[in-house]
């Protein structure tokens, strides 16, 4: 998870790749991004991490393993 703010909130999905948000305890209807990640063993969308600028721009780093595309 990372928080965005007091009521804002940006949750993993880990095996399905998708970044999902949730406002004032309501989840939105589609995810902020859907990545397409491997999910054998230890592999999956493992992490997040937010940086702030100093003008407060929020930058937002996701660690997970990439599928292979077929």
């Amino acid at each position: 998870m990372a928080f965005l703010g007091q009521d804002d909130i940006l949750v993993l999905e880990k095996d399905r790749g998708t970044v999902r948000r949730i406002i004032n305890g309501h989840t939105m209807n589609e995810p902020i991004i859907d990545v397409n990640v491997a999910t054998e063993v230890e592999r999956c969308m493992c992490g997040i991490a937010l940086f702030r600028t100093k003008n407060n721009t929020a930058n937002i780093f996701l660690y997970y393993t990439e599928a292979e595309s077929t």
